[in-house]
């Protein structure tokens, strides 16, 4: 058991133990503001993502107008976002910036917002949402983000002329001394980390194990695991060696011949369909 996912039960019982007046330790409400967040912030670190929108709805009934609310608010839409309920995470989203106009939240708010519209193929709302991030905190981290995201939802809408504008928006502000002095020699890298500096190997797969543990996955997930299952899967669909060789860039057919072997289901599938004697009833 990871010790993370035991923090909201030993909350429970300490508090229970402790204080047996301030909380109803079978239903996890706490009288608490800092104990009540606490639970809810660890259900979502461990991936629990509707019992984490359960505890942060929960402060809002129990403490209506603490200065924490905004947080809680943006928490749940987090984990609305992470848990793939992209149309709750986007009421979330809006109401942060509603209820709090001037609020910390906002701009974070915005952003993701339009990536949970951009999820829902709303691509005018998306672009809309991202473009207020841009105008109302230009030169900001997320407004870099903003627009870097725009530039890859409009590739994926497959509209050039689109893609193509939101890409020199995004050259521009990158062009920006956000990232320090070494983005100036940053002529060739299209994306950048927040430092300006061009995105490197060990970035992409720390970004990539971090969202596999967001989304509750045991294996450690890594950017040739995935390479390997798109061919795995293309191969065992489609037959055709040498188009995975040239989609996968290799030199030497024999390089992808490691991808014919199959697992014993696919083969007794295989044998169920076409031998002869496969379906033969036993006496």
């Amino acid at each position: 058991m990871k010790t993370i996912s035991a923090i909201p039960f030993l909350v429970s019982f300490l508090v229970s133990a402790l204080f047996p007046g301030f909380c109803a330790a079978d239903q996890g409400i706490y009288l608490t503001e800092d104990l009540q967040l606490l639970v809810a912030d660890s259900f979502l670190e461990e991936g629990e993502y509707y019992r984490a929108v359960t505890e942060y709805k929960r402060f809002g009934i129990l403490f209506p107008g603490s200065p924490k609310g905004e947080y809680a608010l943006f928490r749940t839409g987090m984990a609305c976002f992470l848990g793939d309920e992209h149309g709750d995470a986007l009421r979330a989203f809006q109401t942060v910036s509603e209820r709090y106009p001037d609020g910390y939240y906002r701009i974070p708010s915005g952003y993701f917002a339009g990536l949970s519209l951009w999820k829902k193929k709303d691509f005018a709302g998306a672009a809309e949402a991202f473009e207020a991030v841009v105008r109302s905190a230009p030169g900001s981290p997320f407004a870099a983000r903003a627009l870097a995201a725009r530039s890859l939802m409009e590739l994926d809408r497959d509209d050039p002329a689109a893609a193509t504008a939101a890409l020199q928006a995004w050259l521009q502000l990158r062009a920006t001394p956000f990232g320090g002095e070494g983005s100036a020699r940053l002529d060739t890298a299209l994306f950048v980390g927040q430092r300006g500096k061009r995105l490197t190997a060990q970035s992409i797969w720390l970004r990539l194990r971090q969202r596999s543990q967001q989304a509750g996955l045991t294996t450690p997930v890594h950017p040739h695991m995935l390479r390997h299952s798109f061919a795995s899967h293309l191969l065992q669909s489609s037959g055709d060696l040498r188009a995975v060789q040239e989609l996968l860039g290799h030199a030497n057919i024999t390089t992808t011949q490691v991808y014919t072997r199959l697992d014993f289901q696919h083969l007794a599938k295989v044998y169920d369909a076409a031998h002869p004697r496969a379906r033969r009833k036993p006496p």
